[in-house]
């Protein structure tokens, strides 16, 4: 794992697409969601950018040190195309709280590009980062 960004990958991004079903308590089947949709492609996907994204929480970090340490859910929607159309911080309690870090981050989640639906179908997802202090 990265040294820096410390990744939980099974909690990290859960693709609910698949066809736009309610979220599972667990990863969905192989079978069931599209190849470039399922949470190990996902995943795949946010961790290529996680330099970026590290490097907006250091920003944080230089501005406030009191962000040091602590986990950024973000959630965000991948259109048919695979585009990301939406990108915002999930809403749930024990998070870094930074205006400025989470616009950071969803403008690189907004740059990211994955795998067309070839059901038409729209994926939603989420993606926890896990930032260590260096």
């Amino acid at each position: 794992m990265f040294a820096a960004t410390r990744v939980a990958v099974l909690a990290v991004a859960a693709a609910v697409a698949c066809g736009g079903a309610p979220p599972r308590a667990a990863a969905p089947d192989e079978g069931e969601c599209e190849p470039g949709r399922c949470l190990e492609h996902v995943s795949e996907v946010v961790l290529s950018r996680r330099a970026e994204a590290r490097a907006c929480y250091d920003e944080a970090v230089a501005r406030d040190p009191a962000l040091a340490g602590g986990r950024l859910i973000m959630n965000f929607e991948i259109d048919p195309d695979g585009v990301v159309v939406d990108a915002s911080q999930a809403s749930q309690d024990g998070q870094l709280e930074d205006a400025a870090l989470a616009s950071c981050v969803s403008l690189v989640i907004l740059g990211l590009r994955f795998a067309p639906s070839a059901r038409g179908k729209s994926t939603r997802a989420f993606h926890r980062y896990e930032f260590d202090v260096e």
